[in-house]
């Protein structure tokens, strides 16, 4: 599915079918979701929540003569719905890392997928699909807090062998800066900073956290594939022409 694609174009798995073709004058794109194999997913994973997303089918005509559609990876903060340009990404297992110590872990992060028209100008989201389940969590204080993307992940010590529409590699390299043994049970990272390499088999990105007391972290992704042969995906941002601000994430309340 990732890749360039001349339209017409057409995909289906167990759980979404999409197609876009030209017509006289316009484009037509469908999606839809094949809710029989998502209502089985959904309901083990929390019977009481209502994935209204996961099952609304699309249509729409867009007025082009583009020939040609890009599928990649994006920033994994737009599903259930954009609140938050964060995502915080909470470890299975507590992390305990020695002082003046760096150490490289694997973890995982969830797929969300653009589909893109190749736009003479700029490249034009017309559709995002996800098969990952998220929530939403508030990363520090209630009263001055932010909203992030939730997900939760165990944690490698070797690179995993991951679904790639469902879930990504985030290689992360931790250095404890401080004089202290710390614990770490989550990183935070802000979308505008993320970078994302993919392959048939595999979708990575590479990270750095670093620890500069009890309370503050810091978070970076690294513009680098995991594999050389890996493409960089397209970013969301870029295309709706949102400058970055800063390439790095600081943690203040916590890690």
């Amino acid at each position: 599915m990732y890749g360039d694609h001349t339209i017409p174009y057409e995909y289906e798995n167990e759980y979404v079918r999409f197609s876009i073709s030209k017509n006289k004058g316009y484009i037509s794109y469908n999606r839809s979701y094949l809710e029989s194999n998502l209502d089985t997913r959904l309901s083990s994973y929390t019977p009481n929540h209502n994935f209204k997303y996961y099952n609304e089918d699309i249509e729409r005509l867009i007025l082009s003569d583009e020939r040609n559609i890009t599928v990649c990876p994006i920033e994994p903060v737009n599903k259930p719905m954009a609140l938050s340009n964060h995502l915080e990404i909470e470890f299975a297992d507590t992390i305990i890392i020695r002082p003046k110590f760096s150490k490289k872990i694997f973890i995982t992060f969830p797929i969300e997928v653009g589909i893109f028209l190749q736009s003479r100008k700029r490249k034009k989201n017309i559709d995002i699909i996800t098969f990952a389940l998220k929530k939403f969590t508030l990363y520090g204080p209630q009263n001055g807090g932010m909203i992030c993307t939730y997900w939760k992940s165990d944690v490698f010590t070797e690179p995993p062998s991951l679904n790639p529409l469902v879930e990504g590699m985030l290689e992360l390299t931790l250095k404890n800066d401080t004089d202290e043994w710390v614990d770490i049970q989550k990183a935070v990272f802000d979308s505008q900073c993320i970078k994302i390499y993919y392959s048939d088999s595999l979708v990575a990105m590479r990270a750095e956290m670093k620890i500069l007391s009890k309370t503050i972290a810091e978070t970076a992704v690294n513009n680098s594939p995991f594999k050389k042969e890996m493409e960089k995906s397209l970013e969301l941002h870029d295309t709706r022409g949102v400058p970055i601000v800063s390439k790095k994430m600081i943690m203040e309340w916590g890690y």
